[in-house]
């Protein structure tokens, strides 16, 4: 039986709820999105209300929009309850961007999408996070630096690899590690490329 999942998020956030929306249902993951399901002259409330009691689990996308939304409040409390009532893990909290997490989630381990290069590897952990089969295990077991004057392979690791992200350096991944070379090659040739198509012009 495949996993359901309801996605809560701020209209401002639309755009990446799409992108991850398109995520999810490419790896099996049945999504309540509120567009596709309501009809006009549905019940807003009772729909949003049915729907967050339905599925398996809620994602909360956090970001200071939604945390400031009331429509995304009362989702998330109509989770919470459900996961106290449960008593077992319902929502589960993807950081978009740095905002205030609101107290009934500050325990919570999220996941980080506020690197933008990194959201594959963020899909993968929520995928894990929801126990999918494909998100479990890690597609990746190399990953390769480059800081412009060495280049450094390394097992994968998820936290290196947001380490090296956020100081600059170009990172390659891959099953093997030739492929995360690969990887590095191709940055590099493309940076190039961009570097004689920007300078030739006028």
């Amino acid at each position: 039986m495949s996993v359901s999942v309801f996605v809560s998020y701020s209209s401002a956030d639309k755009p990446f709820a799409g992108r991850l929306v398109t995520a999810l249902c490419s790896s099996g993951v049945e999504v309540w999105v509120d567009e596709a399901e309501l009809r006009v002259g549905d019940s807003l409330i009772s729909a949003i209300s049915a729907a967050v009691h339905q599925v398996d689990y809620v994602i909360a996308l956090l970001s200071r929009h939604s945390v400031a939304s009331m429509w995304v409040k009362k989702e998330l409390a109509l989770a919470m309850t459900r996961e106290i009532t449960q008593n077992r893990v319902v929502v589960l909290p993807a950081l978009l961007e740095d905002c205030n997490i609101p107290e009934t989630l500050c325990d919570k381990v999220h996941v980080d999408f506020r690197e933008p290069a990194a959201f594959d590897h963020s899909v993968q952990r929520l995928l894990a996070a929801i126990e999918v089969d494909g998100g479990v295990s890690n597609p990746f077991e190399w990953l390769c630096t480059d800081d412009s004057e060495n280049v450094l392979c390394y097992p994968y690791d998820y936290e290196r690899y947001i380490a090296c992200l956020r100081v600059g350096h170009r990172v390659g991944i891959g099953k093997t590690k030739e492929e995360a070379l690969a990887d590095i090659r191709n940055q590099r040739s493309g940076i190039r490329r961009r570097g004689r198509d920007s300078g030739g012009a006028t």
